[in-house]
């Protein structure tokens, strides 16, 4: 996983570990899904089952999913902070 994707989940799950439900694909899992849609163009591609499960909730409750994912943002943010605090 990049030192990007590290930053963002706070997790430096690779290929093959798992972010929440969801199982980390290899880029080559990933590039060949993308070959795959360039050949058969199709209107939307997820590269795991949750991914299109979380867009139809999405979609669904789009209010609601965005006050979870702010909560969940913010607590997760303010633990990374206490862990950071304490060391100093």
């Amino acid at each position: 996983m990049s030192d990007t994707a590290t930053v963002i989940t706070g997790s430096s799950s690779g290929a093959g570990g798992s972010l929440g439900s969801t199982r980390v694909e290899s880029a080559d899992e990933v590039a060949a899904k993308i070959v795959f849609l360039i050949e058969n163009p199709v209107p939307e591609l997820y590269t795991s089952p949750a991914q299109a499960e979380l867009v139809k909730q999405y979609f669904q409750y789009v209010g609601l999913f965005e006050e979870n994912m702010a909560r969940r943002w913010i607590r997760a943010r303010s633990l990374r902070f206490a862990v950071v605090s304490d060391d100093a």
